[in-house]
């Protein structure tokens, strides 16, 4: 199982190994360790299907005035460090080699969870992740296009009116559902076929 555990804070070098990563561990709770640190906010986790490419919403430090990157979907690996908190998106030698994320959505948006689609909304959604920004109320796509072992994608607004949108999950029937953190509702949206 992998958990991802938020840094105490928006900038401070954690103090516990445990903080900004996400950690593995049995069901039981045994085997506990980091597969992946120096993440400030690892909240949504999800496998592309059939595979063991991860993909996590990152939100980022939000104390770097005009360069506050914005929050990031990414595609994480076993055993990276992404080099929080010296590390947010900037370049240069602090954050040599850091992945580049596949996406960047928006700032100060609180990403939250993130679902992964392959065809059950249609041709338009196509292959994507959709993410949900508590902050923005917004349910972002971004197409996923693999570039090598890497997928690469530009966020766009897919769900919008959401009040704080955090859990989004794709059904065994291929639904899509998405919470709403503050209104307590659960919306459902399927793909309908004009054909007759």
């Amino acid at each position: 199982m992998l958990l991802g555990i938020t840094a105490p804070c928006d900038h401070c070098a954690p103090t516990s190994k445990l903080a900004g990563a996400i950690v593995s561990f049995h069901p039981d709770g045994s085997d506990l360790r980091v597969y992946a640190g120096g993440i400030r906010g690892p909240v949504g986790l999800e496998y592309y299907p059939g595979t063991s490419d991860l993909l996590v919403t990152m939100n980022q430090r939000d104390d770097v005035g005009s360069r506050t990157p914005g929050d990031w979907l990414a595609q994480v690996g076993a055993g990276e460090n992404w080099k929080f908190p010296n590390c947010y998106g900037q370049g240069r030698s602090a954050c040599a080699g850091v992945p580049e994320p596949v996406a960047e959505l928006d700032k100060h948006a609180a990403a939250a969870g993130v679902a992964i689609v392959t065809g059950q909304l249609g041709p338009t959604v196509g292959t994507s992740a959709l993410v949900a920004e508590w902050a923005k109320n917004t349910v972002l796509r971004v197409p996923l296009d693999r570039h090598g072992s890497q997928f690469r994608g530009h966020a766009t607004a897919f769900l919008t009116g959401v009040q704080n949108p955090v859990a989004v999950i794709l059904t065994k029937s291929g639904s899509l559902l998405v919470g709403d953190w503050t209104s307590g509702t659960i919306y459902e949206l399927s793909y309908l076929s004009s054909s007759p």
